[in-house]
């Protein structure tokens, strides 16, 4: 791409014109190689502005920037670098012809993406995935320490899905990912609303924010679909303010409606009620909230024209994801669940699950992470009070906090003081809740999940919460 193209594509004002090849795109002044675009994006913590003389260094070619710099290279001047670097890397990379379904909301979005991916496989769809766990495709993973990763990163998936010929990209898109424009102006065929509850206050401050800010991922829907979960507060609002085709599925209310018939460790019968049919399958995902995944998934796919008797296969076959209340399979006949659950709503839905199981006692054993809402931790210390029988609480991801205040935070929500005990070292935590366990118990740890690390002042150590219980029940 020559610097005159990328002159028409943003008009912006260029100084010290040449119309020099462009090799690649960068916004990170470390990565730049020789004949690159340097973009200054004004983020949260860093200007890039305040690394032109590092990106010149090595190897900047042009700039991309939102004011007058100091440089005898090319640069152009433009309002807003985050907008004229989508508008540049869709030219460079593009143009991509697939086709995007996108979930958010607080919980449920890797398992639908998951769901979804079970689903098109068996119907031979060509697809790639990008979740917090991995981002995928044709059985080659891509870590990007990202749920929905920043454009550079995500444009380079992109065309590597563009060069597999990939006919869908089926992606979890948060509301930071929306908010700091992440994801722009890409259109969107199909999106689920899972649910909205208190999460990531520490970046919207209000819940208000938090929803706008979802919102904003079926402004993308031009001729696609929308499917919304009315059980759910801020969904019935999202699905009263939407103006473009619509669906909806829930428990209580929904065009697509499901119960629990019954429930196991491992499997549920459920019956999804729809367009006066009823549908009875077993699953082997568990709980509330995966009901809600599964009413997602399927009114979704079914309005989008996919085969109902294809759909019903794939949610029977779907054996779930790792780290979402994933039981760990083990000889001495232990009954260990781990998930992902960091939220009150999400550590709720897990124990609900559990408790409906009948076990003697259930024990949960969790912490809560570092530098991010404060306010969430004492609410989640009462939810896991009033629904296990014990709690353990232990340290998370600290970050850059003390342990230790982190978990007074957490057990300022609860009143029982006979109800827990606190461990902050989380191997010795998951060692102590094991050792506890009588026949008939069962025994739930939360909050890290699929996470392979503990993060500890800006450290990531390997940490595996299945990997540890594992351990544990093999040296015992």
């Amino acid at each position: 791409m020559k610097l005159s193209e990328i002159l028409e594509i943003i008009k912006g004002e260029c100084f010290n014109f040449k119309d020099i090849k462009i090799n690649e795109i960068y916004d990170n002044s470390k990565e730049v190689k020789e004949g690159g675009l340097f973009i200054c994006i004004k983020g949260i913590k860093n200007d890039g502005h305040d690394f032109i003389y590092e990106a010149e260094k090595n190897g900047a070619c042009a700039f991309i920037c939102e004011r007058k710099i100091e440089t005898k290279k090319p640069f152009i001047v433009v309002s807003d670098s985050l907008i004229s670097l989508h508008k540049i890397a869709k030219k460079f990379y593009g143009p991509f012809n697939f086709k995007i379904i996108g979930v958010t909301g607080t919980n449920g979005k890797t398992t639908s993406v998951f769901l979804i991916k079970e689903i098109f496989d068996i119907l031979k769809e060509k697809n790639g995935i990008i979740t917090t766990i991995y981002s995928s495709f044709e059985n080659e993973k891509i870590e990007t320490g990202y749920t929905c990763p920043p454009p550079l990163i995500l444009y380079k998936i992109f065309r590597k899905f563009k060069e597999k010929n990939i006919k869908w990209c089926i992606m979890e898109i948060t509301s930071h990912a929306l908010k700091l424009k992440r994801f722009y102006e890409f259109e969107i065929e199909g999106g689920i609303f899972t649910n909205l509850s208190q999460d990531h206050l520490d970046f919207h401050i209000t819940m208000e924010d938090y929803y706008l800010s979802k919102k904003k991922m079926f402004e993308y829907i031009k001729d696609g679909i929308a499917s919304i979960n009315l059980d759910d507060e801020y969904g019935r609002r999202l699905y009263e303010e939407l103006k473009i085709r619509k669906t909806s599925f829930g428990i209580e209310n929904g065009n697509y409606k499901g119960k629990i018939i019954n429930i196991y460790p491992s499997k549920m019968k459920i019956e999804i009620d729809f367009n006066g049919k009823k549908e009875r399958i077993f699953t082997k995902i568990i709980g509330k909230q995966n009901l809600f995944n599964v009413l997602g998934v399927f009114s979704l796919l079914k309005e989008m024209g996919f085969e109902e008797k294809i759909i019903l296969k794939g949610i029977e076959r779907f054996k779930g994801v790792p780290g979402r209340l994933e039981r760990i399979k083990n000889k001495k006949g232990y009954k260990i669940y781990v998930d992902y659950a960091h939220t009150p709503d999400a550590l709720k839905n897990a124990l609900l699950t559990l408790k409906s199981l009948k076990p003697k006692r259930l024990i949960v054993i969790f912490g809560a992470g570092g530098n991010r809402d404060k306010n969430k931790r004492p609410l989640m210390g009462k939810v896991a009070s009033e629904i296990a029988d014990f709690v353990i609480i232990t340290s998370d991801n600290p970050r850059f906090e003390d342990p230790l205040k982190i978990i007074e935070d957490i057990k300022s929500g609860i009143k029982d003081e006979k109800k827990f005990l606190i461990n902050p070292d989380r191997k010795e935590a998951i060692k102590m809740g094991i050792e506890m366990m009588k026949k008939g118990d069962i025994l739930l740890v939360a909050g890290k999940g699929h996470e392979e690390y503990q993060e500890i002042e800006g450290i990531k150590y390997p940490f595996n919460d299945k990997k540890v219980i594992e351990e544990i029940i093999n040296e015992n």
